[in-house]
């Protein structure tokens, strides 16, 4: 029998892939298993995939990433029919991850890889395939959910029901119940929790009546999110990210929360999104959809000390 444990942990996020040092970038699911490296940019066809056995080299570099320079992981690599050799870069979230499992793979030996030489830290289990299958196949509004407790870790009743438009519980319990049924037998409970009083280490703060996610959902779904990047200009706040293929077309909406500290996304066909900030957002946010699908949200920072005017978004939530 075919031992697959000593090839190394099965690795799946969603990323970008990039096939020449100026190219775009390409959005979709990058797959490692056994000894094939895989990106799949829509969903229906394979449009690349790489034996481990023909890559050549594996470096990190910079390169910009929609407009912001990030590191990046560069596959040198000769397949078999080719004559000379063809490179190609890839992001994600956890590049760490990715650049530890491919030269564990490609140093044919069980040490984690290390570009110094020296010992790399040990790899993190990573999320199970039928854990990452039952997030990605989440409903809309479930996912909406999720990228809200997951960015803030705690929500209220009151909040979610804000966040989805429910004037009720009922709907929003409804919700919850059909979109994260199929994640508990994966889990072996509940991916959502309730809790009447816990204590929230991380604000060392006593909560009330507050929902949860646990830690393991939170980093599948954290890891399988679609690359986002936000900074600040002068007294403005820039929202940079992408769309789903299927969610071009008319730009999407966008809401500031009641405190600024995060966005929501509607859009047309439902691929409802929760962005967290950093700083407070106020003012109506403006969105811009480039052709290759970028999305830009703009809007002010709320100056240090001053009030926040109310804060209205150019959709309804």
């Amino acid at each position: 029998m075919h031992d697959r444990t000593r090839e190394g942990p099965v690795l799946r996020a969603q990323g970008a892939l990039s096939l020449s040092p100026r190219g775009c970038w390409r959005l979709g699911w990058l797959d490692l298993e056994g000894s094939t490296f895989t990106f799949d940019g829509s969903g229906k066809r394979t449009a690349v995939k790489i034996d481990l056995a023909a890559i050549t080299g594996l470096d990190r570099e910079r390169r910009t990433f929609i407009l912001v320079s990030k590191h990046v992981l560069r596959l040198t690599y000769r397949p078999a029919a080719a004559a000379r050799r063809r490179l190609c870069w890839l992001i994600t979230a956890r590049l760490d991850d990715w650049e530890v499992a491919l030269g564990q793979r490609l140093a044919g030996r069980p040490a984690p890889y290390s570009e110094a030489g020296a010992p790399a830290a040990e790899l993190p289990a990573p999320v199970s395939r039928r854990l990452a299958a039952g997030l990605t196949g989440l409903p809309a509004t479930s996912a909406l959910i999720l990228d809200y407790l997951a960015c803030r870790g705690h929500a209220t009743t009151a909040e979610l029901m804000t966040l989805i438009g429910a004037e009720t519980e009922e709907p929003l319990l409804a919700e919850m119940d059909a979109g994260f049924r199929p994640l508990a037998p994966v889990l072996g409970g509940p991916a959502v929790r309730y809790a009447d009083r816990y204590f929230d280490a991380a604000s060392r703060e006593m909560r009330q009546q507050t929902w949860r996610i646990g830690e393991k959902v939170a980093a599948g779904w954290l890891a399988s999110r679609v690359p986002t990047e936000v900074f600040m200009e002068g007294d403005e706040l820039l929202v940079i990210t992408s769309l789903p293929t299927q969610a071009r077309g008319a730009p999407p909406s966008a809401q500031a929360a009641a405190d600024g500290r995060g966005l929501v996304l509607r859009h047309a066909h439902g691929h409802d999104r929760w962005i967290g900030l950093p700083e407070q957002v106020v003012g109506e946010p403006r969105c811009a959809v480039s052709p290759a699908g970028t999305l830009v949200i703009s809007g002010l920072r709320r100056a240090s000390g001053s009030r926040a005017p109310g804060i209205r978004g150019n959709g309804p939530i």
